[in-house]
C-alpha cells in the first residue's frame, strides 16, 4: 500500500483497521501528525506491516519531524532525501523501495 502526504495517514489508518494487514507500506512525505479526524494522535499510530518512509529534508508542507517520530516509535525505515514535498527528484528511489517491499518475504 502506498500513500503520499495525507494519503500517508490514510494508508496507515487503513492498514491498522484492515482484517488482514497489507504486505507492506510505502509512505511518501506522510502527513502523519495532522490533528483532524479521522487521524489518531501520532503516538497512537502503529506500523502493522513492513513500512518504509521517504521524506524530503526540504519539505515545507509536512514536517519531517512527524516521520522521524513515527519511525522512532515503530520499526519503520526512514529515508531522508534532499528533496521537497513532491519528492520529484526521488522517483527512482520510490520505485526501488516499492520493489524492495514487494520482494520482502510475507509474514
Amino acid at each position: 500500500m502506498v500513500g503520499s502526504s495525507y494519503g500517508g495517514i490514510t494508508a496507515v489508518l487503513a492498514s491498522m483497521r484492515a482484517a488482514k494487514p497489507p504486505l507492506g507500506l510505502l509512505l511518501c512525505a506522510p502527513a502523519l501528525g495532522r490533528a483532524e479526524p479521522p487521524n489518531l494522535p501520532l503516538e497512537q499510530l502503529v506500523a502493522v506491516a513492513p513500512t518504509t518512509i521517504i521524506h524530503g529534508l526540504g519539505d515545507d508542507v509536512v514536517p519531517i519531524a512527524w516521520s522521524r517520530q513515527f519511525a522512532a516509535q515503530t520499526s519503520a525505515k526512514l529515508i531522508e532525501v534532499d528533496d521537497d514535498h513532491r519528492l520529484s527528484n526521488s522517483r527512482p528511489l520510490i520505485l526501488e523501495e516499492l520493489a524492495a517491499l514487494e520482494r520482502a518475504p510475507s509474514t
